[in-house]
């Protein structure tokens, strides 16, 4: 079984702010925006050193706050205000880390941009935000938008047609660049919803596949 554990913070920060560097470039973090690192005791924090490493060369305001990693969703308070009064944040949390949590909606809902960091150094190397992945992503997206249904058929026998109807497609391409906006570094997707009421068939699994639902 093949497993990857982050490095020890000892020397790791320095290799890492170049890496983080470019991604706030393509996340449009200016000079003049403030930006916080959100983080708890399971955190890499050699990843947290080097945003705000990175984030000072660009100019920003730049913070880092640390939560216990045992508490309780946060619904109120003084996290969620701060997290409404900045620019951007870096999500380094390793719980409650859902985009539909509360605290999310609410800071992407007063315009904020959500960065969300949990791969290993290898694969945030391979797979950096490209703006060529942006563009596909985005004309991808406009098409999933000019559909009303979509079927999908496999070998093992699902066939199911999957009604979108009032349901908004998002782009992801690992930077969120726009305000009000939440992305994930290393995806290169769109995701969709179904309607469900209006979607109807059968659902083989097989080897290979996975349930994200699970």
């Amino acid at each position: 079984m093949v497993t990857w554990s982050y490095r020890d913070s000892h020397g790791a920060t320095g290799d890492l702010v170049g890496l983080f560097h470019q991604a706030l470039q393509q996340c449009n973090l200016e000079s003049h925006e403030r930006l916080m690192v959100y983080s708890d005791h399971h955190t890499a924090q050699h990843y947290a050193a080097a945003f705000v490493a990175a984030a000072q060369q660009i100019g920003s305001d730049v913070f880092q706050i640390i939560v216990p990693s045992n508490q309780s969703e946060i619904l109120d308070g003084p996290i969620l205000d701060v997290w409404c009064s900045v620019d951007m944040v870096v999500d380094l949390e390793s719980i409650h880390t859902s985009i539909y949590r509360p605290l999310r909606t609410t800071a992407l809902d007063s315009g904020i941009r959500v960065l969300r960091v949990t791969e290993p150094e290898d694969v945030l190397f391979r797979l950096r935000p490209d703006p060529a992945v942006r563009d596909r992503t985005r004309c991808a997206k406009s098409l999933v938008e000019a559909a009303d249904n979509f079927r999908v058929v496999s070998r093992m026998g699902t066939d199911i047609v999957v009604n979108r109807t009032d349901r908004k497609a998002t782009a992801l391409w690992g930077a969120p660049d726009r305000p009000g906006t939440w992305d994930h570094w290393s995806v290169g997707l769109v995701v969709d919803g179904a309607n469900r009421a209006g979607t109807n068939g059968t659902i083989v699994m097989e080897v290979g596949d996975f349930n994200l639902g699970m």
